[in-house]
């Protein structure tokens, strides 16, 4: 998930969870501190939920190799294709 600004991500992640029990979350696109403490795992996505990447030409650069770009109201979906990277 790239949440940016938004902290509405918390309701997506219940509603997947519920469909997906197994669903992991991992946050993506940091630009703080924080990001050394990101887990292997987030260079590798399945799918980037992106809830800051309208209009944002940079964001959706970052992630445009996963898959096409799903928009979905006002947020990005971008699922792999087949396996990830």
């Amino acid at each position: 998930m790239d949440v940016g600004g938004d902290r509405a991500e918390y309701p997506f992640q219940a509603l997947l969870r519920e469909r997906n029990s197994a669903a992991r979350f991992v946050h993506t696109g940091v630009e703080s501190a924080t990001e050394r403490y990101a887990p292997a795992t987030a260079a590798h996505p399945c799918a980037v939920f992106c809830m800051d990447c309208i209009g944002k030409p940079k964001k959706m650069e970052l992630y445009e190799w996963i898959g096409p770009p799903v928009e979905v109201g006002q947020f990005v979906l971008f699922l792999a294709r087949g396996p990830t990277r």
